[in-house]
């Protein structure tokens, strides 16, 4: 299974390292990108970045399990609505 975790406003794909690396460790897969903006990504952090631009960003390249944190949640509900196929599951942590 592939795990595609999506970090909430304020953070980075780091934020996931703990878990993504037990994902892996289990046997699974996992991706944690920086949305643009944030994370390692900050330096592109301008006016024109909006919420098309983080959920563009955010879609994995394969059938995952959604893992949303706080903003991304509006991420996960874009992703489910325009790509079901990309879908297996959903978890969002509040």
């Amino acid at each position: 299974m592939h795990y595609h975790c999506l970090h909430g406003a304020w953070h980075g794909g780091w934020v996931w390292e703990p878990l993504t690396e037990l994902l892996i460790a289990a046997g699974h897969t996992a991706s944690a990108p920086d949305l643009p903006g944030l994370g390692s990504r900050a330096n592109e952090l301008d006016q024109s970045i909006g919420l098309e631009d983080h959920i563009n960003a955010a879609l994995p390249d394969k059938p995952s399990v959604i893992v949303g944190h706080s903003y991304a949640g509006m991420l996960v509900k874009a992703i489910i609505d325009r790509h079901p196929h990309l879908v297996s599951g959903v978890i969002l942590i509040e």
